[in-house]
């Protein structure tokens, strides 16, 4: 805009303003609004005629509600600075948010959050450019790239949002069917957003109906992820945030185009917040979830174990009562010759009852046995998956194999900060009892490391006694069972080459070549090229023990291509060869040193084949694990 004003001497004061003009070429540079300076004298009548030309064929619109008004410079900036003071306190919402989820995805790595988080940031966009302070700022005076990018962030908008929808009301999961009703939107939105950025100026010609069909699209973006929440919100807690959220936000909507109140940025700021503790809630939800399944897990494993030991003690009962009625009946038998027939009907008749008890039996220890079959699946669903394995540790194997179904032994692996973190375990006994103790340590080093952030491998044994003691109520009575576990564990930080290691027991192995940095043990085995070292645990179990002290822990700067290995007794203790004697230590430790050349997956290979060769036609004795690491 150009505003004229006359001079006495009849020449012309020019005044620019608006959006079209340079932003520092404009004569009142703050701000927005498109303000001019007036110098007017002391009692001077505002007489003459003022002349305004318009450019870009825009039009003007004076109203009750838009018209042209005379502001002092004082009363501008005080209209200015509350102007600023309310939208900068609204982006710095929007900022602080903003930060607040970048945070959480990154230490949660929840869809939830960088969903959210992209709703947010398009919003900031979205705002920034209805308020025009993109035009400002970002593509000064450019009308038509504040078109186009307000136009794609509308869209941009709807889609974010009914994405966040999809994944934090977990539709796919409890309702499919609205499931696929959002995924339409999706398309709809998508279609709708490359015909209007490709065809801008089409839409300016298409007739009102169009216009209504893409609006009632937009509204029922908004509306439709609205009423799945409704049906979910009777059953779970994070569903009633989100339908408080939006109500909130709709109702902030109504007032503003009704009253004429600019309230739509203030229930933009609740929906942002009500969403953010929603999230919360759904992380809180799945964690009760995850605990009552591991609880429940933990039970039927019980009752299974209850329920065989049940069946055996009737089954030997039964038994000895048909032995003893059969020899009574075999007396019976020599001394009355005249009742052999009577008799040996009887017998029959006894002996088909015997086998189909020993049937029935046979029947229920089939169930048995499906139930530790799937308590074998859940453990090994609980032991790390080999793309966590893969991602957070280099070239490695993990060599793992139960005496029974389930096993004692166990393997875990996890990540916190800058620092990875793995145990080799060796729980007291196998089968059933062993997978009870096995999935005790895998939870409490979940909880140890995970959720405390504690990585140095002392304070987490330490911990970990702790915790299982108070488990297992452990008192140090006399005759009373310590049950608990072995352990080797690591917290290595491969970026810096840095190890720490502390055993409960259990050892760590470490193969270097010969001309390189020795590492300080009293243990060392040569061979060839490279030399084994050994680094001792403390001789006490994570269990009640005479000795309770601290668990050391070692450091040791490594090298590129050290090889690390931890592992249980199960491989060293196995029976075979031509005298059935162990295995033993010496012969696994040279084992190692004998293939430390080669890659990992052919140690692996190597390892089962060497057990395999010696083991024979001996039972295996224990559960096995051998964990092996390339730096």
């Amino acid at each position: 805009m150009e505003l004229y004003v006359p001079n006495h001497d009849g020449t012309y004061q020019k005044r620019l303003s608006g959006n079209v003009f340079n932003y520092f070429e404009r004569d009142f540079p703050l701000g927005i609004t498109p303000a001019c300076k007036l110098f007017l004298e002391n009692n001077q009548n505002i007489k003459d005629t003022i002349y305004i030309k318009l450019v870009h064929n825009q039009k003007s619109r004076f109203d009750s509600k838009n018209s042209l008004i005379i502001l002092s410079q004082s009363n501008l900036l005080s209209i200015l600075l509350d102007y600023f003071f309310n939208y900068g306190l609204f982006f710095g919402i929007i900022i602080i948010m903003i930060l607040h989820n970048v945070v959480l995805y990154f230490f949660t790595k929840n869809l939830s959050y960088l969903y959210f988080l992209l709703y947010i940031l398009i919003i900031g966009l979205y705002f920034f450019i209805l308020f025009g302070f993109a035009i400002e700022y970002l593509w000064p005076n450019k009308v038509y790239i504040d078109k186009y990018v307000g136009t794609a962030t509308t869209y941009g908008l709807f889609f974010f949002y009914i994405l966040f929808s999809k994944n934090y009301l977990k539709t796919k999961r409890y309702l499919p069917r609205w499931n696929k009703v959002l995924d339409i939107q999706l398309i709809l939105i998508v279609t709708i957003t490359i015909f209007g950025v490709t065809n801008a100026r089409l839409l300016i010609q298409i007739p009102s109906f169009f216009y209504t069909i893409f609006a009632l699209i937009f509204f029922s973006s908004l509306v439709v992820p609205i009423l799945p929440s409704i049906i979910l919100c009777r059953k779970y807690s994070h569903a009633a945030f989100f339908l408080v959220a939006n109500i909130l936000v709709i109702i902030s909507l109504i007032i503003t185009f009704i009253v004429d109140l600019n309230l739509f940025t203030v229930g933009v700021v609740a929906q942002i917040f009500i969403f953010s503790l929603g999230i919360g809630e759904t992380i809180r939800q799945s964690e009760k979830e995850k605990k009552k399944a591991q609880e429940r897990v933990i039970n039927q494993l019980k009752e299974n174990e209850q329920l065989k030991d049940k069946v055996n003690r009737e089954l030997e009962q039964k038994v000895k009562e048909r032995t003893k009625e059969i020899e009574q009946q075999n007396e019976e038998i020599t001394a009355q010759r005249d009742e052999i027939e009577a008799q040996r009907d009887e017998i029959e008749a006894q002996r088909d009852f015997v086998i189909q008890q020993k049937e029935g039996i046979e029947k229920a220890n089939e169930e048995i046995n499906d139930s530790i079959q799937y308590a074998q699946y859940i453990q090994h669903a609980v032991l790390p998956h080999e793309d966590i394995r893969n991602k957070l540790l280099p070239e490695h194997f993990i060599f793992y194999k139960p005496k029974n179904i389930v096993s004692g032994d166990f393997y875990w692996i996890t990540k916190v900060e800058e620092r990875t973190i793995i145990a080799a375990a060796d729980c007291t006994g196998h089968g059933v009892p062993g997978a009870f103790m096995s999935m005790l340590g895998m939870s409490f080093l979940n909880d140890i490391v995970n959720k405390e952030y504690i990585t140095h491998p002392g304070v987490i044994l330490r911990r970990l006694r702790k915790e299982v003691i108070h488990a297992l109520q452990q008192k140090g009575e006399y005759g009373e069972q310590h049950d608990g576990m072995d352990i080797a564990l690591c917290s290595i930080d491969f970026k810096n080459l840095e190890l720490q290691f502390s055993g409960a027991n259990n050892p760590l192995y470490i193969i270097r070549k010969k001309e390189l940095d020795t590492i300080k043990t009293d243990r060392v085995i040569e061979h060839n090229d490279y030399n084994l070292y050994e680094i001792k645990g403390d001789k006490m179990p994570i269990a009640i023990h005479d000795r309770m002290d601290k668990f050391q822990t070692f450091d040791v700067k490594l090298i590129k291509g050290d090889c690390l290995y931890m592992f249980s007794d199960g491989f060293a203790d196995q029976f075979g060869g031509q005298d059935g004697k162990k295995y033993q230590y010496l012969r696994f430790k040279n084992l190692l040193l004998a293939n430390a050349h080669k890659s990992m997956s052919e140690q692996l290979d190597t390892l089962k084949e060497n057990l395999e060769k010696w083991q024979g036609f001996y039972e295996q004795v224990d559960d096995i694990v051998v964990i092996g690491i390339q730096v």
